[in-house]
């Protein structure tokens, strides 16, 4: 047991801030649209394991 009394905690403090974006410039370029990294695998896997399928379909 703790001889001092129980203290309420701090203020809370502003950990996170979100970056000011300016409105002049996202207006005149439109966003690139990119794709995400893993997904290039995921698709080339895909269409070798269907293309692994469909070989073997039409040698059987």
């Amino acid at each position: 047991m703790s001889l001092n009394p129980k203290t309420e905690p701090p203020e809370g403090q502003v950990v996170y801030r979100r970056v000011a974006i300016d409105q002049g410039d996202s207006a005149a370029a439109p966003r690139e649209w990119r794709l995400d990294p893993g997904l290039a695998p995921l698709v080339a896997g895909f269409a070798f394991l269907l293309l692994f399928i469909l070989v073997l379909g039409n040698l059987s």
